[in-house]
C-alpha cells in the first residue's frame, strides 16, 4: 500500500512525498500554538528547531497579500522578517516559511538546487505569485520537468465563500456557484496557473484539509477572525 502523503505526527503537518535534494515541508498545527510574529516567536522556534535540517535561522516575511518574492542573495545577514514580500526565494537549499490562518503556501523545490516558499491568498492568486516564483526558477535555469509544488492546508472549495465578483477574478472552474452563493478553490486556480507555465500536474502535490472544516486542527481567519493565530509553512533543505 502506497504511504500517504500527509501525516500530521506531535501538532505537525508533514508532507511525505519525495522532493528533489531531500527537502522537506512541514505545517505547524493549532495544538503548537500560534507561530505568527511577535506573540508567536517562541512557538515558531520551537517548530523550526524539530523540523529544520540546516543551522540557520528561517527566512520570513511580514506578508502583506501582494505578489513580491523576496531573494535570499539580497543580503546574507538580513534580519527578519522582511518587510513588504510574500515570498521567499533561495539558490539554493534554505529554511524559509510563509504564515497562513486559510490562505494557501506553496512550496516550489527544483532538482538544480533552487527553492521557493510564497503566500497566496486570493489577491496573491490574482496576481499569480505562484507563476512569479516559478517563472524566476525557470529564468535561473531551471527545468519545469524538474520542478515539485507543494501546498499547504487553507480554505477549500467548500468553505471558502465569496462574492460574485470573483467570477470576474479567476477563470471558470475555479468558482462554484451553490444557489445565489460563490466558493472560491483558491488550490484549484493555483494548479491551473502552474500546468499553464508548463509544471506537470503529477508534480503538483495538493493539500487535501480545509482550514474551515478543520478548525479544531488549524487556525482559520474565517472561521475565527482577527484573534485567530497563524500556522507557519515550512520549507527546509
Amino acid at each position: 500500500m502506497a504511504r500517504p502523503l500527509w501525516a500530521i505526527v506531535k501538532n505537525c503537518l508533514l508532507f511525505h512525498g519525495e522532493l528533489p535534494g531531500g527537502a522537506r515541508f512541514a505545517v505547524s498545527l493549532r495544538g503548537l500554538g500560534d507561530c505568527d510574529i511577535g506573540a508567536g516567536d517562541r512557538n515558531r522556534a520551537a517548530f523550526v528547531e524539530k523540523q529544520q535540517l540546516l543551522a540557520a535561522a528561517p527566512a520570513f516575511c511580514r506578508q502583506i497579500h501582494g505578489d513580491r518574492i523576496y531573494s535570499l542573495v539580497e543580503a546574507a545577514d538580513t534580519e527578519y522578517p522582511v518587510e513588504g514580500y510574500d515570498g521567499v526565494w533561495s539558490a539554493g537549499p534554505c529554511t524559509a516559511g510563509v504564515f497562513t490562518a486559510d490562505c494557501l503556501a506553496i512550496a516550489l523545490v527544483s532538482e538544480d538546487g533552487q527553492r521557493a516558499v510564497v503566500h497566496s491568498g486570493w489577491r496573491g492568486t490574482r496576481g499569480a505569485i505562484a507563476i512569479k516564483a516559478l517563472e524566476l526558477m525557470l529564468q535561473k535555469g531551471a527545468s519545469p520537468a524538474g520542478i515539485r509544488a507543494v501546498m499547504g492546508p487553507s480554505a477549500g472549495r467548500c468553505c471558502y465563500e465569496v462574492s460574485e465578483e470573483f467570477c470576474d477574478f479567476f477563470p471558470s472552474g475555479t468558482i462554484e456557484r451553490r444557489d445565489r452563493r460563490y466558493f472560491f478553490d483558491n488550490q484549484k486556480a493555483v494548479v491551473q496557473q502552474l500546468d499553464a507555465c508548463g509544471l506537470s500536474r503529477e508534480f503538483i502535490f495538493t493539500n487535501p484539509y480545509c482550514t474551515i472544516c478543520d478548525n479544531d486542527i488549524f487556525f482559520s481567519y474565517r472561521r475565527e477572525g482577527s484573534a485567530t493565530g497563524r500556522m507557519f509553512n515550512l520549507l527546509t533543505g
